[in-house]
């Protein structure tokens, strides 16, 4: 992999991913120095009670799975209410500062960070990148990235999941190599919607994240929040 990539579809952009209604803000935390984790929060403030939340996540990239007692939250209660989205993220990150810290994560720069979904409504069937670092004037190679969803249905109790499909191809489109990141078996209730929000690599380009948004339809309407699914790619 290389950071040296064209960008086909997307485009990036600066600004923080803020919705309407209960949407969490994502919070890049970033890789470990030596790309075996990854880190991210997200925060926001429920719809219609007005209670604060905060999350934070700590993933082994390998194993694309959280690590042990990496994970904390402050859930939305009568303690949070009226208080800040960011200001109880703030509390909860203080308070597990000294394990944050052990990791070392370094936010991923603009350079590695491949995709971006410009508009939040969209849902793009592919996002394509070539790779400059392994193209030559006889061969072009690409990456070719979809996310394949399944739904039950889309109501608050039915079952979805999904699966991210990772193809290295020429410019022919020859297949070179297959890879899939993501869990098809874990099946998430009450998930209508799943959109590629961001792919970020860390700085020796074998590590990849796909951060995914979610839609999930609740009896008080939908809420939006954010998950990493991470591949180390040879």
């Amino acid at each position: 992999m290389s950071k040296r990539f064209a960008l086909v579809f997307g485009i990036l952009c600066f600004c923080t991913f803020l919705y309407a209604g209960d949407a969490a803000a994502f919070v890049d935390l970033g890789f470990s120095s030596d790309g075996a984790t990854y880190m991210f929060g997200q925060y926001g403030s429920t719809d219609t009670q007005y209670q604060a939340y905060a999350d934070i996540y700590t993933i082994d990239v390998k194993s694309n799975t959280f690590v042990k007692d990496g994970v904390f939250s402050i859930k939305p209660s009568a303690k949070t209410i009226g208080k800040s989205g960011i200001s109880v993220y703030n509390t909860l990150y203080n308070k597990n500062k000294d394990y944050i810290l052990q990791y070392k994560p370094e936010p991923v720069s603009l350079a590695d960070t491949l995709y971006i979904r410009s508009d939040s409504n969209a849902i793009t069937d592919e996002i394509i990148f070539q790779d400059f670092e392994r193209s030559n004037a006889s061969k072009q190679i690409y990456y070719h990235i979809k996310l394949v969803p399944w739904f039950s249905d889309k109501t608050e109790t039915s079952k979805s999941s999904f699966f991210i499909s990772i193809e290295k191809q020429d410019e022919n489109k020859n297949l070179l190599q297959k890879d899939v990141a993501g869990t098809p078996d874990i099946k998430r209730t009450g998930v209508i919607k799943y959109a590629i929000e961001k792919i970020m690599c860390d700085k020796s380009n074998n590590n990849l994240v796909f951060i995914v948004e979610k839609t999930i339809r609740t009896k008080d309407g939908l809420n939006i929040r954010y998950m990493a699914e991470t591949i180390s790619i040879k």
